[in-house]
């Protein structure tokens, strides 16, 4: 009985921890264009990817977006130096220390739609593995938690209270 007990706790130890990759099954690794994004656990298809470096402020922005005809999702990571490395999450425009993480969404081309705070921001990550500067080609994983803050009078827009987003990527960026 005593085993069973320890067994039993054991395991419940095991599934009350949350580790950033175990919720999910992100594969280890994906190829060029082949990115993967889920929301909640589930593959969130629809999401295109829209990788830029803008040269005169010497900044890198990543952006994950779906949209239908009448809103639009978006995460973003942003004022990032163009290098390889691991960056944690921040929700204050601080150029190049951590990435500036954000989920916005927008209601009929410019009405605001629910609001969301990142959370978690310490467990999140925007990890760059791989950085090609001749190819424009980019590699990392990413982790962030977002919580609704406000619907701003909106109705329901398909989306919960809660956002957990997590993907891999392999892409090609663009400069301006």
């Amino acid at each position: 009985m005593n085993k069973i007990l320890f067994g039993l706790i054991i395991l419940f130890i095991i599934s009350c921890s949350r580790e950033p990759d175990s919720f999910g099954s992100l594969p280890s690794e994906v190829l060029l264009g082949e990115s993967v994004v889920y929301l909640n656990g589930e593959a969130a298809n629809n999401m295109i990817h829209d990788f830029k470096y803008i040269e005169v402020n010497k900044i890198m922005n990543y952006a994950f977006y779906d949209s239908t005809a009448t809103r639009i999702n978006i995460l973003g990571f942003s004022w990032l130096p163009l290098s390889t490395g691991e960056f944690d999450l921040h929700d204050d425009r601080i150029l190049y220390v951590k990435a500036f993480t954000s989920f916005t969404q927008v209601v009929a081309e410019d009405l605001e739609g629910y609001s969301y705070k990142l959370v978690d921001a310490d467990q999140g990550y925007l990890n760059i593995d791989y950085l090609d500067t001749v190819e424009h080609i980019v590699k990392g994983r990413f982790w962030a938690e977002f919580k609704r803050t406000s619907k701003n009078g909106n109705g329901d827009l398909g989306l919960p209270k809660r956002l957990l987003l997590q993907g891999i990527f392999h892409e090609k960026y663009l400069i301006y």
